[in-house]
């Protein structure tokens, strides 16, 4: 059952017991309520921040891909393919790996 407030004289005429009892449950329906709006402010706000994330993602791929076929950035990463002058993972010299090869470069870490 929702809670349904009480008008001023609706309130008066209640004994000092009955007061305090409709207080209780004021309180209690607008703490729920404020908890409520709360969660789906948060999911809202985690809504947005996936969504950013993914757009953000892609403009670095779409930006990378058009820098990785400059002649400075392709020199750049044969040097960073070099022994030690990089400190990636197996796993993210694999995935680098995978990215060169779609973009038809040849320097392999």
């Amino acid at each position: 059952m929702a809670f349904k407030e009480k008008s001023e004289k609706e309130l008066l005429r209640l004994s000092k017991d009955e007061q305090i009892k409709y207080w209780e449950e004021f309180k209690s329906y607008y703490t729920e309520q404020k908890k409520k709006l709360q969660k789906r402010i948060h999911e809202e706000e985690q809504k947005a921040k996936t969504k950013n994330k993914k757009k953000i993602d892609h403009a670095t791929f779409v930006l990378f891909g058009a820098l990785i076929q400059q002649d400075a950035v392709k020199s750049l990463v044969a040097r960073m393919a070099q022994n030690g002058n990089n400190s990636f993972t197996d796993r993210e010299k694999e995935d680098i790996n995978l990215l060169l090869e779609s973009r038809k470069i040849e320097t392999r870490f």
